[in-house]
């Protein structure tokens, strides 16, 4: 049984081959948006279900059997190959996960819909990685066999080990960026790696975290930066308040020994903090 990682890597790359892309090997937004949406006019090809927000918004007044083979088949148009029996069995241990999985295939197919030609086809799922991994684990029948869900998919925090993302090819070629893995990977030393935009520095973080033994924590400054590295902002993991913090100020957040967050930080072997000039 392929692991959930490995799901969700032949998820992104059946993506670019799958039912939105055209035959120029280019995202089709416009047929995304259909599928989503409805029908609008335009081109829309035969055999491809469509509006899948009309189906999310009568959920509740359609039978449920009805509603899970719709998302099947819906999935299906890009690349994501859950299956019914895999869906019902996971719902037959969780009955009150139906709502949340409705929840979250709306979220992806509505995520997709807004994707525009440009899109990046290495990480088409780059907002809407807390919903693949609920449904890789399905598959993969980890929400089986290791309970329903974890911190990982309930809370906002940091993924402690992958991005879902590919490397692009060639990248393991490059001498400086594989002595500095080697570094990292090595050492407990730290490291800051500084560079203009689209030298690299990102892709590192990608290659470091899919590559990496360790256990890796990764955080940013701002929001932004926190989505593209595929982590969280450092004020939101620590609790930070707005007002600069002072030395034995009393909302300086302890974790609790035990407590998730004390869990976490402790197993973490590397921490990442991208965009780390503007602390």
């Amino acid at each position: 049984m392929p692991t959930t990682r490995e799901i969700e890597r032949k998820w992104i790359k059946s993506f670019k081959t799958c039912g939105l892309i055209n035959q120029e090997s280019c995202f089709a937004p416009e047929i995304a948006n259909q599928l989503y949406y409805g029908k609008s006019g335009g081109f829309y090809p035969d055999g491809i279900p469509y509006n899948f927000k009309l189906i999310y918004e009568s959920y509740s007044a359609r039978q449920e059997s009805e509603c899970v083979s719709s998302m099947i088949s819906f999935l299906q148009v890009l690349g994501i190959s859950i299956t019914e029996s895999e869906i019902n069995n996971h719902l037959s241990k969780f009955p009150g996960d139906y709502e949340k999985i409705m929840r979250m295939v709306n979220s992806v197919l509505r995520e997709v819909a807004h994707l525009t030609v440009d899109v990046n086809l290495n990480n088409p799922y780059r907002n809407n990685v807390q919903e693949i991994h609920f449904l890789a684990r399905i598959e993969s029948t980890e929400s089986l066999n290791l309970g329903q869900l974890t911190i990982f998919d309930e809370v906002e925090l940091p993924r402690l080990y992958k991005q879902l993302s590919e490397i692009p090819e060639g990248y393991e070629d490059d001498e400086v960026a594989m002595e500095l893995f080697r570094m990292v990977e090595n050492t407990g030393d730290s490291f800051f790696i500084t560079g203009k935009a689209g030298t690299g520095k990102s892709t590192f973080i990608h290659y470091l975290t899919t590559h990496s033994s360790k256990t890796i924590l990764k955080f940013a400054f701002t929001g932004i930066a926190a989505v593209i590295a595929g982590g969280q902002t450092l004020h939101s993991f620590f609790r930070f308040p707005l007002k600069p913090l002072l030395p034995g100020d009393d909302e300086i957040k302890r974790f609790s020994k035990g407590s998730p967050l004390h869990e976490m930080i402790s197993k973490a072997e590397v921490i990442v903090i991208d965009e780390v000039s503007m602390l």
